[in-house]
């Protein structure tokens, strides 16, 4: 039985790459890794930790991001909500996912199955 869960929110970028973000790309590489260790480490306790990857969501670093880089926008017409994100959230605290433990999962509508991240 599963006592605790915890998940971090990383993001797709841990996954795949984009121009321009060498430093957001390896930091989210990290905190999957984090999850991954700590997974390993904790499962003893009683403790599964799993990573949540989105891809674009919609908030004000989606936008500052466009602002920064404005051919993005024709990248990101397909963006989750963050009730979207949160449900992914809600299923790893639950009783359903007693044995998903050192999984990312990737919330991006098959975003990165397609080579629509070539376009940039």
């Amino acid at each position: 039985m599963i006592d605790t869960s915890i998940y971090i929110i990383a993001s797709v970028n841990g996954n795949v790459v984009a121009p321009r973000m060498m430093a957001y790309s390896a930091s989210k590489y990290a905190a999957i890794g984090i999850a991954k260790t700590a997974a390993v480490d904790k499962v003893e306790n009683h403790i599964h930790v799993n990573s949540i990857c989105p891809a674009w969501t919609d908030t004000p670093m989606m936008q500052a991001s466009i602002e920064r880089f404005p051919p993005l926008a024709k990248v990101i017409e397909n963006k989750a909500l963050p009730e979207e994100v949160a449900d992914v959230a809600v299923f790893l605290c639950s009783p359903a996912a007693s044995y998903v433990n050192g999984a990312s999962f990737i919330v991006d509508a098959g975003l990165t199955l397609a080579a629509l991240r070539n376009s940039l």
